[in-house]
């Protein structure tokens, strides 16, 4: 939605763009299992806004799960994460 926006192509061409790119990089997509939304849930309430100076908001806190769980490398931009256990 966000590369639609921007770029102003359409959603198609944007998805496609995202799946070459993430072919390109041979990433991954996790499902957000149980154990996933558990551990995003003990993260926020370890990290969270209002909570911690690193102050994840919901998707840092699945992106933070999700690295935890898979043992994977966590790529971020700011200070947020390096407030964690992830740095």
């Amino acid at each position: 939605m966000v590369i639609s926006s921007r770029t102003h192509k359409t959603v198609e061409e944007s998805l496609d763009f995202v799946e070459e790119f993430l072919a390109e990089l041979d990433a991954e997509i996790l499902p957000a299992t149980r154990e996933t939304a558990l551990a995003a849930i003990d993260a926020f309430s370890r990290y969270g806004r209002g909570r911690h100076p690193a102050r994840l908001n919901f998707g840092d806190c699945f992106s933070y799960a999700s690295a935890k769980a898979s043992g994977a490398p966590l790529f971020y931009v700011g200070e947020d994460f390096r407030r964690t256990d992830l740095a």
